[in-house]
């Protein structure tokens, strides 16, 4: 037993909590340490860079018990471009698509990207609960605000005992949609649901084959996609014809279908190809496949397609964390969820902020009552021998609390009347004007679910961009 749990129950509990993402920031505990830790460490997108190494070993003193190896891994996947759809992360030296490794964490250096920061935004405010690190010496939040919903964007592949989690990332732009037509109505369908999301959009684009899976995982939250790279056909000075690979399968590195090909060429599994040539370059990928004279495109084609990497299998398991059990979603329920966390975030930041402007109001109250009543004030202050006495003839003369007369007493009466007035007047005003909004806001649900519509807009617009995974016609669903 551990903690009044049966022990198999807590350990897959542990296992669970470290290795599936959370429904809310679409995170494991050490990708949220990490971006964490490089917002304590002032690495915004505006900001400075530091080396790899030195976010690593700050992570690991601050949070985050485990070894550097893992740290570094998952610090460079969240960078790269063609593993993560939208990276949190800005960093060089983090590999290539072409299989190339990442250099040494001590050699390039990282920051959070622009992206990456609005995960982070309001954490400050008391938006999410924070609970102590593992030696109990700091804090660190379990979850982040999450301004973007990180988890149908950038998806998630990993596993725990037993179990896999494996979510395809999508477009912004259609989730961001989905989101605000899920907010309008609650009781959207899924069908209308995919009138905003088409579907997975991988980052490294390629061809999806047929809808109908797509509207199954959506519905279920397990399914397989057909992903198929995407080619065109050019014919050569010679007049030959060659099947040129511009974009790959996710997670299919350009070496992986080359070496299959060649094989398949030398074992004689495939004939009408003299060679495959790899002519990627920083502009793209670009795998030639030269045919010979008369070969036919569409025989060549089809064997490449099915005996090479060229076109995978993407299986969908949407199983994440909720509130610490791992569960199998579907979409809907997972754009649900994100907008009960968004709902949840202004709420409590708008708490926090309601509270600070309160305590500054009932400061400026009584900072007000001393200036009006200046000279009786200065006069209570001079008859006594003491603070303590001054302090309970002023409270018990204008009626102020403890906080106000604490300011007063740190200001020298001399200097009381450098507090004009009418600024302090203004002031007041405005702040009681925001207190107003603050309780309107928190009473008033609908207000606050414009309030995330709007964000979610706002995401929309400054960082979406166009799918980059086209959606084609599966012949036998036609039939």
């Amino acid at each position: 037993m551990k903690y009044g749990i049966p022990l198999k129950d807590y350990a897959m509990s542990i296992i669970a909590s470290r290795k599936l993402p959370d429904v809310r920031d679409g995170l494991i505990p050490v990708q949220r340490r990490l971006l964490y830790a490089m917002d304590s460490m002032g690495l915004g997108s505006g900001g400075r860079s530091k080396k790899r190494v030195s976010i690593v070993y700050e992570t690991m003193n601050k949070c985050h018990p485990h070894d550097d190896i893992s740290l570094d891994e998952t610090l460079v996947r969240m960078a790269q471009g063609f593993s993560t759809r939208y990276p949190l992360i800005h960093c060089q030296g983090i590999g290539s698509v072409d299989g190339d490794p990442p250099t040494g964490m001590r050699y390039s250096e990282a920051k959070l990207s622009e992206i990456g920061g609005e995960m982070l935004k309001d954490h400050q405010n008391e938006a999410v609960d924070f609970v102590p690190t593992y030696d109990e010496e700091l804090h660190e939040p379990t979850v982040l605000p999450s301004a973007v919903p990180n988890l149908l964007i950038n998806g998630f592949i990993g596993a725990a005992a037993g179990m896999a989690s494996s979510m395809a990332p999508h477009n912004l732009t259609e989730i961001c949609n989905a989101i605000c037509a899920c907010i309008d109505n609650p009781d959207i369908s899924i069908k209308k649901l995919m009138e905003y999301v088409h579907g997975p959009d991988f980052p490294t684009g390629g061809e999806i084959i047929g809808s109908q899976r797509i509207h199954e995982a959506n519905k279920t939250g397990r399914g397989k996609l057909t992903i198929r790279g995407k080619y065109t056909i050019e014919t050569s000075e010679d007049g030959r014809e060659n099947i040129v690979f511009t974009e790959l399968p996710y997670n299919i590195f350009t070496f992986m279908p080359m070496e299959e090909i060649n094989q398949l060429v030398r074992d004689k599994v495939i004939d009408g190809i003299i060679k495959a040539k790899d002519e990627s370059d920083f502009n793209g990928i670009r795998i030639v496949i030269k045919l010979k004279k008369g070969a036919l495109v569409d025989d060549v084609l089809k064997h490449l397609l099915t005996k090479t990497q060229l076109q995978t299998t993407f299986e969908i398991g949407n199983l994440v964390m909720v509130n610490g059990k791992p569960q199998c979603l579907k979409l809907k329920e997972l754009i649900q969820h994100f907008i009960k966390h968004r709902l949840e975030v202004p709420s409590r930041r708008t708490r926090y902020e309601l509270q600070k402007t309160e305590e500054r109001a009932h400061i400026l109250e009584g900072l007000l009552i001393t200036l009006t009543n200046f000279n009786e004030t200065v006069t209570i202050i001079k008859s006594c021998q003491d603070t303590a006495t001054a302090w309970l003839k002023l409270q018990k003369r204008f009626s102020l609390s403890e906080a106000q007369l604490e300011t007063v007493f740190n200001i020298q009466p001399t200097s009381l009347l450098s507090h004009e007035i009418e600024k302090l007047q203004v002031e007041l005003e405005k702040l009681k004007a925001l207190i107003v909004d603050n309780i309107s806001l928190l009473v008033d649900e609908g207000k606050l679910r414009e309030l995330i519509k709007n964000e979610t807009k706002a995401i929309a617009e400054k960082y979406g961009d166009a799918r980059r995974t086209e959606i084609v016609v599966d012949k036998t669903e036609e039939k």
